[in-house]
């Protein structure tokens, strides 16, 4: 019970910044019951794809040879699913865990992922888009040899993309990994691009996805009959992303109450509540190379990691 106070308290304080920023943060969807009703709703990529599965324990396994005290850090970790069926085929000696979510319920839900794990394992809860991620790091992390900071699920698609990026770099030191799963664009054509449309649009006729989105919202006080749920495509050029964005459009005036603070939507307000992007490859490697980063030779491993960042990035299946 706890836990959902927590969480709700956590959904007013991100709702008290509306006034500043005239969007709603992400992290709030994948708080108190927004955290099962995403996990019900996924499944680990390695379950339908197990060439991956050894693909991914191939390149770890490969670093492992290269460097003998390796941190996982997984950002935005959810229950974990995916990194314990990684983890378990690789030796528990040498690389140690550290999952990393805002949410007190997912940390619930990875801690029972891996209660049985014998690798040393560390669940925090913190804002890794803040300088939270930084100090943690400077604290915890900075005597391993070598740190793996992974994005999985395409979760690094959700977030705000140069402030993360920038903030990447600057707590990586050399030699360190980065590790990005993503959706890619399929063949950057205006067809391959209208049919990754197609898919978000049918999320608006969802009751599951709609519930999902709203469910915040509805926490604090929002009729769902006020407000009308749409989608918008952009191209983000940086990145070569075209990013979904999941918003909300009022139609009648509407005032919410948070922490003492009064909320005011008019029906000609237009809110932000989702962001989703599918990349060019090419174009998002770019992105991190003008960020001192070099790619990683996933086959063999054989980087010399000393002197760059790396990073690693695979396509997300849809």
């Amino acid at each position: 019970m706890k836990k959902d106070t927590d969480d709700l308290l956590m959904v007013k304080q991100t709702l008290s910044q509306f006034s500043f920023r005239r969007a709603f943060e992400q992290k709030m969807l994948y708080f108190s019951d927004g955290a099962d009703m995403f996990l019900d709703q996924c499944v680990v990529c390695y379950e339908n794809d197990p060439d991956l599965l050894d693909a991914d324990v191939s390149v770890l396994k490969n670093v492992m040879a290269q460097k003998k005290n390796i941190a996982l850090i997984s950002l935005g970790c959810g229950d974990a699913s995916r990194e314990k069926m990684l983890l378990d085929l690789l030796p528990a000696a040498g690389l140690d865990y550290y999952g990393i979510d805002s949410s007190h319920i997912m940390l619930d839900r990875a801690k029972e992922t891996l209660k049985n794990s014998h690798r040393k394992s560390e669940l925090v809860c913190l804002d890794f888009g803040s300088s939270e991620l930084k100090d943690w790091v400077d604290k915890t992390v900075l005597d391993y040899d070598l740190r793996i900071f992974v994005f999985f699920g395409n979760t690094f698609a959700n977030i705000p993309q140069a402030y993360m990026a920038d903030s990447l770099r600057m707590v990586m030191l050399p030699g360190d990994i980065l590790w990005l799963d993503v959706t890619f664009r399929k063949g950057v054509s205006s067809l391959g691009d209208g049919k990754l449309y197609e898919r978000y649009q049918g999320w608006l006729k969802s009751t599951k996805m709609r519930n999902f989105i709203l469910r915040p919202l509805k926490m604090v006080g929002l009729p769902e009959k006020n407000i009308d749920l749409r989608l918008e495509m952009k191209r983000e050029v940086s990145v070569g992303a075209l990013k979904f964005i999941f918003y909300l459009e009022m139609k009648n005036k509407t005032e919410i109450e948070v922490l003492g603070e009064t909320l005011t939507l008019l029906p000609e307000d237009i809110v932000n509540i989702l962001q989703i992007r599918a990349y060019a490859p090419n174009k998002l490697l770019q992105f991190f190379e003008a960020r001192g980063f070099e790619p990683f030779d996933e086959e063999s491993g054989q980087c010399n990691l000393k002197k760059e960042k790396y990073i690693i990035i695979h396509r997300f299946p849809l």
